[in-house]
């Protein structure tokens, strides 16, 4: 992931603090990394709870049906 810092808007890239429940510019300790994912908050897919029969997307971030 720090490899994406590296890129024209590294200063929007945040990282989530358990322990404070809060995003961050700072990386977090190794003891609050609980998985090493990426998450885009932006997406050409909608995203919506099971009641949503249209939205593709849950609020996992997974496809829905896959």
């Amino acid at each position: 992931m720090n490899k994406l810092s590296c890129s024209a808007n590294s200063d929007d890239l945040e990282y989530w603090h358990e322990n404070d429940k809060t995003w961050k510019k700072d990386t977090p300790p190794s003891d609050q990394i609980r998985n090493k994912n990426l998450v885009h908050d932006a997406s050409t897919m909608w995203i919506g709870d099971n009641e949503d029969t249209e939205a593709p997307v849950g609020l996992d971030y997974r496809l829905k049906g896959v």
